[in-house]
């Protein structure tokens, strides 16, 4: 009787461990996204492109480094036209509720760097140069991707993500991406 139940037991082993195989995940994956992006301060719309590396710690939870740059440009009804320019830097992990060789949900928040320009010109008098002011500010993220495996190794994702600053400044982006897992 013993006997039996340890076959069984080992042949049951046997069949889980060759499924796993046949269902493996790569951990790594590199994205490149372009979006839009809103930046409450200024009231500015801009073009965000991002490259984003993650790394799955173990299956539902993964670490991701983002980085980051926006430009965004108006002109004012006083004549005055502002253009930004941010870079920025995150880290931040990340929840997988459904991760599967189909597609898959992240729900995270990290910290975020960021290192802002904005510039100024007087529209009325063209003879005036750029003015530009510089910060540099650390903040919190939190963020919502959903990615479909083209082929094993191939990505299409959408991305939405807020972040709020130490100035109060709020940041809201979303963007589709391009990648590949390995």
């Amino acid at each position: 009787m013993k006997a039996l139940a340890i076959t069984i037991l080992s042949f049951a082993l046997c069949i889980t461990t060759l499924s796993a195989q046949d269902k493996y995940i790569p951990k790594n994956n590199f994205k490149f996204g372009y979006g839009s992006s809103y930046l409450k301060t200024g009231e500015y719309f801009g073009k965000l492109q991002y490259l984003e590396f993650n790394r799955s710690v173990f299956k539902p939870v993964s670490i991701g480094i983002i980085g980051s740059r926006v430009r965004a440009s108006q002109i004012q009804d006083d004549g005055i036209e502002q253009k930004t320019k941010s870079n920025q830097a995150e880290l931040n992990l990340y929840l997988l509720p459904i991760n599967n060789n189909v597609n898959s949900v992240k729900i995270g928040g990290g910290v975020v760097y960021r290192q802002m320009d904005y510039s100024t010109i007087n529209t009325e008098f063209p003879s005036d140069d750029w003015k530009t002011t510089r910060t540099e500010q650390f903040g919190f993220s939190a963020s919502l991707e959903y990615e479909v495996y083209v082929a094993r190794h191939i990505i299409l994702g959408s991305k939405a993500s807020f972040q709020q600053f130490e100035d109060k400044d709020r940041v809201y982006s979303w963007g589709l991406n391009f990648g590949f897992r390995f």
